[in-house]
């Protein structure tokens, strides 16, 4: 730990950094919890841009953790089990700053139940177009509460736009 520690920061993101997941990086720093040089560690990665994985669905803990660190996911994978809009509205936008691909699924429960609380809408495409300029592809899967308006915004902010899928929605 200690020589990872003394890397220089530009080495340690472009050098260490783009071959860790995002679950390495948060077990890192879980490792780290208690120890001496977890303050510098957390430095070192705060700010950094990751390419993330568009196959693999992230967990709310993770999201949030990762946006507490200000890292960017170039791919993301959002599915809105555990996590609400609102508090990527409100909390976690800034997330979305380097995204170029980008996957978002509602939630439908095991008893096919439509729980609305935790389904993307128009305003949560609206917070996500405002910050996500460099859009390329995006997936809304299950999304039951966006409408044309949604839609619109993202066609209106996100000019790199080439890709839009809209699977289960109403």
């Amino acid at each position: 730990m200690e020589s990872m520690i003394k890397l220089p920061g530009d080495m340690f993101r472009q050098e260490l950094l783009p071959y860790l997941t995002v679950d390495d990086i948060v077990n890192l720093d879980n490792a780290c919890m208690n120890h001496e040089y977890r303050l510098q560690l957390l430095d070192k990665i705060s700010g950094v841009i990751l390419l993330g994985d568009k196959d693999k669905s992230m967990k709310a803990s993770s999201f949030k953790w990762l946006g507490m660190r200000r890292i960017y996911l170039v791919n993301m994978n959002l599915s809105f089990d555990s996590l609400t809009p609102s508090s990527i509205e409100n909390d976690y936008v800034d997330q979305f700053r380097y995204t170029q691909h980008a996957v978002m699924r509602g939630v439908i429960d095991d008893d096919m139940a439509y729980d609305i609380s935790r389904d993307i809408t128009d305003h949560t495409l609206q917070s996500i177009a405002d910050y996500c300029t460099g859009l390329q592809s995006l997936s809304l899967e299950l999304c039951q509460a966006i409408t044309d308006t949604g839609l619109i915004t993202i066609s209106l902010h996100c000019h790199e736009l080439n890709s839009l899928t809209v699977i289960g929605c109403h």
